[in-house]
């Protein structure tokens, strides 16, 4: 009987698979301690993360240059236009930002304050707030950037 057990190789393999089998177990509970871990622990700290990784796509127009008729005059030429938006996620004190706005664009403070609230349904699109602002205006908003988080000018020929 001896020689027919050192002749199994049944023994030798159930070890075999044992340890394999103690391998995987090990591994999966460290899987899960890990992704408990992440989850639980630093879950919070990722969350954070997550918020401030976002991206954003803007349009940048290219100049179109002068448009002309058939006999040569000038239809449209390439004056700039500029306009004031403001994307409402940026905007980090909504009453101030309204107060420093009406006081640079000339409007009232309280339809600046409407039209921030009216852009919370659709925080990351640009709000037009007012077009055509004359250049000592956008002089004035570019200066003062800064100091106005969420407001932008964008140039329309």
């Amino acid at each position: 009987m001896s020689a027919w057990h050192t002749l199994n190789p049944a023994p030798a393999i159930q070890r075999r698979v044992g340890r394999l089998l103690l391998v995987l177990t090990t591994v999966v509970v460290v899987l899960v301690l890990r992704l408990w871990y992440l989850q639980v622990l630093e879950g919070e700290r990722y969350l954070v993360m997550a918020r401030n990784n976002r991206l954003r796509l803007r349009l940048v127009e290219a100049p179109r240059g002068n448009l002309f008729d058939r006999y040569g005059q000038i239809l449209v030429d390439n004056r700039p236009s500029f306009d004031v938006y403001v994307v409402p996620e940026d905007v980090t004190d909504p009453e101030r930002t309204a107060a420093r706005l009406a006081d640079l664009v000339g409007m009232p403070a309280e339809q600046v304050a409407e039209r921030l609230a009216a852009g919370r349904s659709r925080p990351f699109t640009p709000l037009l707030l007012k077009a055509g602002v004359p250049d000592g205006t956008m002089i004035a908003l570019e200066e003062r950037k800064l100091d106005l988080p969420g407001v932008s000018l964008r140039i329309h020929p």
